[in-house]
């Protein structure tokens, strides 16, 4: 804990961790650059790999480089069960500034701010189940200005069951919340509750999903298209 500023100046994720089940990690506080600016191949910020039961919290978190289809967040966590992200400033990352993937469960993302990263403020995927995004707040600067980032999403879910987003206030992206699906998978079972979705291209994008998804109580104001079923 505490003032920490880290900084990556080769082609390697900043801090990774590939853990045995079970392991306990907590970060709270700093500054962390992946450098993306200077990178050449894919890299995450920070990737956490079968970590459970830790916390990471209060800290900045930038550069992430996605050169090909993989990596490119600032914090990623795979296959990690039970961890707790809170009050986590993810920014200008060339793909999701907080993602969730690979079976990783019970999970919670909240009070994070997402600002100007390529493809989703968060992302849930990769058939990660039973997590709760909630009191985040998720925008771009301008999310028609950067044509190599036509994504600008606030939350997506991709191919997950039985997760949470509630009370998030998404603003000034393409897509606030996105539910997308490969074909022969599903996307069921989500809760979207509650959230404010503002000046944004689409409000709720829902393409190829299963059901039942139970959405309720959200308020839209000022979006080109509110949903898309």
């Amino acid at each position: 804990q505490g003032s920490i500023t880290l900084a990556a100046a080769s082609n390697v994720n900043l801090i990774e961790a590939a853990t045995t089940p079970a392991s306990h990690i907590v970060m709270d506080g700093g500054y962390y650059d992946g450098g993306g600016a200077n990178q050449t191949s894919d890299m995450s910020t920070i990737y956490m790999e079968q970590v459970d039961n830790s916390k990471f919290l209060n800290f900045y978190v930038t550069g992430g480089f996605r050169d090909t289809t993989t990596r490119g967040e600032g914090l990623e966590l795979y296959n990690s069960d039970n961890n707790v992200v809170s009050g986590i400033h993810s920014f200008s990352n060339q793909y999701d500034g907080i993602k969730i993937r690979a079976v990783s469960k019970y999970n919670t993302v909240e009070n994070c701010i997402c600002w100007d990263n390529w493809a989703s403020g968060v992302q849930i995927a990769g058939y990660a189940w039973k997590n709760t995004i909630v009191g985040n707040i998720i925008w771009t600067t301008d999310r028609t200005s950067n044509p190599l980032a036509p994504y600008c999403r606030g939350v997506t879910i991709h191919h997950s069951d039985g997760n949470t987003i509630a009370d998030n206030v998404i603003y000034n992206v393409n897509r606030a919340i996105l539910f997308i699906v490969d074909e022969g998978a599903t996307v069921s079972e989500n809760v979207v509750e509650g959230n404010v979705i503002l000046a944004s291209e689409y409000g709720f994008y829902f393409t190829m999903t299963g059901t039942p998804n139970e959405v309720y109580h959200n308020v839209f104001s000022n979006n080109v298209v509110d949903t898309i079923d």
